[in-house]
């Protein structure tokens, strides 16, 4: 009994080794880079241009990745706490995103509840110039898209 256990026996760390050699590796799983990455890492340097304002009301609060919080907070007030403004709008694009939507909300918390928001989601286009970096070839532009918030934080009791 004890030769027979011994028999069925498996190693399987010989046959993973096995399996491994003799199966090609998936081709999908390489990451390749698109024709005009390629070109661009070897011939060009990536420029990002602004990205388009669409509106510049004294009311539009931009939101960007290195702005402070702290900073943006007193700018809100600022504008609510005035008598000219009911409402504000604050713009977010790709990774200040998450930070507008922690403005608002902060915000709504400070008032107490006194102020609400209403939420649009676009996505914008964006342009960058590639500048090569030899004299050999043509500037030209490349075209990508990225996700922007609109958030309209606006009173709901009108404070006297």
């Amino acid at each position: 009994m004890a030769e027979s256990q011994k028999s069925s026996r498996v190693d399987f760390s010989q046959i993973q080794q096995k399996d491994s050699a003799v199966l090609p590796q998936p081709k999908g799983k390489n990451p390749k880079l698109p024709a005009f990455q390629k070109e661009k890492s070897k011939k060009f340097s990536v420029k990002k241009r602004p990205p388009p304002k669409e509106y510049n009301r004294p009311n539009d609060i931009y939101i960007g990745e290195r702005s402070t919080f702290e900073s943006q907070i007193v700018k809100c007030r600022k504008l609510l706490d005035g008598d000219v403004y009911n409402e504000i709008f604050l713009h977010g694009l790709g990774k200040a995103i998450p930070k507008t939507i922690n403005l608002a909300i902060k915000v709504k918390d400070i008032y107490f509840g006194t102020v609400d928001h209403s939420v649009n989601t676009t996505t914008v286009k964006l342009i960058d110039d590639l500048v090569p970096l030899d004299g050999e070839t043509q500037p030209s532009q490349q075209h990508r898209t990225t996700s922007s918030v609109l958030i309209r934080v606006f009173r709901k009791v009108d404070i006297p």
